[in-house]
Formats: structure tokens, sequence, C-alpha cells
């Protein structure tokens, strides 16, 4: 098991483009998106490995903050052969 917290200086990003040899009256331009400042963070899972070095493993990590959710889960297999 793991938690942890990851802090953004900026609640906001900003990035601004043009298109190459975009006809006149086509200028840049910029696009917001909005981001929560603070998310928490946990994570677990569970690995087991065999005697046969077989190895199979779970885990859950979720990202939460004020505006945003973020689940995932997987899960990862390998057997010598």
């Amino acid at each position: 098991m793991r938690g942890g917290v990851t802090w953004f200086s900026e609640d906001d990003v900003t990035v601004s483009a043009s298109f190459a040899a975009a006809p006149d009256g086509v200028g840049p331009f910029s696009i917001r998106a909005g981001m929560d400042e603070v998310l928490y963070d946990v994570s677990a899972g569970l690995e087991m490995i065999t005697a046969g070095e077989t190895n199979f493993r779970v885990f859950y990590d979720g990202h939460f903050g004020d505006d945003t959710t973020i689940h995932s889960v997987g899960l990862k297999g390998s057997a010598k052969f």
C-alpha cells in the first residue's frame, strides 16, 4: 500500500499554437485547461512469486481531487518457459 499527495504550482495549463502555412486571417490561438492544484494518491497491490518463477501481480491506483477522480487497475503475469 502507498499514499501520497501530488501538488501543482498552478491550477491551469495554457498552450499556445499556430498552424504552419495557415492562410491569411488565421492567427495563433491558445487553449486553457483547468485542473486540480492538489491530488491525493493511493495505491494498493498484491504480487505472488512461485518457486517455479511464475509471477502474478494485481494492483489499483487512485488519484482524487476536487474535480478529478482517476481509477486504474491492472493485472500482470509472467511464466518462465
